[in-house]
């Protein structure tokens, strides 16, 4: 078990953690995966997406942001 002040330290390391923000705010910074993208359209009251949809979809945000990181890897 830890001890009572290191147990405090832990969890106020939890919740400085869950305040962080990426530096420019940019939180998309990744695609979201295919799940995460059907869930989001639907969520939005449209239909699911099939997973060509969802390629071309993330093809056209991914040419709209500044920092693409796939394009900086080759």
């Amino acid at each position: 078990a830890m001890p009572e002040d290191r147990m405090s330290d832990y969890l106020d390391g939890i919740d400085a953690a869950a305040d962080w923000q990426p530096e420019g705010g940019d939180w998309d910074a990744y695609a979201p995966s295919y799940d995460e993208w059907d869930a989001m359209r639907l969520s939005a009251g449209q239909p699911a997406g099939t997973f060509t949809e969802y390629l071309e979809d993330i093809n056209q945000q991914e040419n709209h942001h500044v920092c693409t990181s796939s394009k900086d890897r080759s």
